[in-house]
């Protein structure tokens, strides 16, 4: 993803009115669970792109569902994108 270790946290506080999420490796791991949903996203170290004269950050992010129903990740990958769209014009 296009986004920072901090904007990846700032974009996922709006997803704590609807799940459980814990914090973990000093911002790096993040376990998620709600109603039988377990799961957990980690991140890769931070990187820059580099293009001409822009830049910007760059993170692997990675989501591991642990028993969850295709229901509840399509629910999960839902809100997941409404929390982190951004404006565009």
């Amino acid at each position: 993803m296009a986004i920072s270790h901090g904007e990846f946290l700032r974009s996922l506080q709006p997803m704590k009115r609807d799940y459980r999420i814990r914090v973990e490796d000093q911002g790096r791991r993040f376990l998620i669970t709600r109603d039988g949903l377990d799961m957990e996203i980690l991140l890769a170290e931070e990187q820059i792109i580099r293009m001409g004269a822009l830049s910007m950050p760059r993170t692997q992010v990675d989501f591991i569902f642990h028993g969850a129903s295709p229901q509840q990740v399509s629910d999960f990958f839902s809100r997941f994108e409404l929390s982190f769209r951004r404006g565009g014009g």
